[in-house]
């Protein structure tokens, strides 16, 4: 799933890390872990040649 990065508010301390991933990619998503222990980012990027 591809989705927008979440907005960061002006004081948030987090939540600004997606953006360049999201620009430097061209696909990417999150999914969260079973339990709540946590996630998994991925991304792919394609190759201009292929």
């Amino acid at each position: 799933m591809t989705t927008a990065p979440p907005p960061a508010g002006e004081l948030a301390e987090d939540g600004r890390g997606l953006l360049p991933l999201a620009a430097a990619t061209d696909r990417w998503g999150v999914e969260e872990l079973p339990g709540g222990a946590g996630k998994t980012v991925w991304f792919e990027c394609v190759r201009p040649d292929g």
